[in-house]
């Protein structure tokens, strides 16, 4: 038996890494570029979206929830349900249904962030009920 650690596959085990580290930093870039529009939209400084923890707060803030809420992120498991919470409460905030908000500003997060932010959809926050405010009628 031997103390010391087995370094056979090291140099692949290594590319691994590095593929993943890749690979992780990529899709940052990638879902920080579809929130550009988004958070545009919304009224928030675009470039918020490249800031990792800052994010997650203006698009909690988007779904209509108080700041604190982003604590429930460091929660194992609610975590989850308080992300799609989030995305089907953003997409019902922007017109969207709520399989869209689960399909791809969910599970597939640049994808469904893009269609939205590019899309000709109006942002028009929540009110505390979850409800879409509807726009005031101007009186001719």
């Amino acid at each position: 038996m031997t103390i010391w650690p087995d370094l056979n596959g090291g140099v692949d085990s290594l590319l691994q890494s590095w593929a993943a580290v890749a690979g992780s930093g990529f899709w940052f870039v990638l879902t920080a570029f579809a929130f550009w529009p988004v958070f545009a939209k919304a009224d928030y400084p675009p470039w918020l979206g490249f800031v990792p923890i800052v994010n997650i707060y203006v698009l909690v803030k988007i779904a209509g929830y108080s700041g604190v809420a982003v604590l429930l992120f460091l929660v194992p498991f609610v975590n989850i349900l308080f992300t799609i919470f989030c995305a089907v409460r953003i997409g019902d905030a922007f017109g969207r249904s709520g399989w869209f908000s689960f399909f791809l500003l969910f599970l597939l997060a640049p994808i469904g962030f893009f269609i939205v932010g590019w899309s000709r959809d109006e942002f028009r926050p929540l009110d505390d009920a979850g409800f879409r405010t509807e726009p005031a009628v101007e009186a001719n």
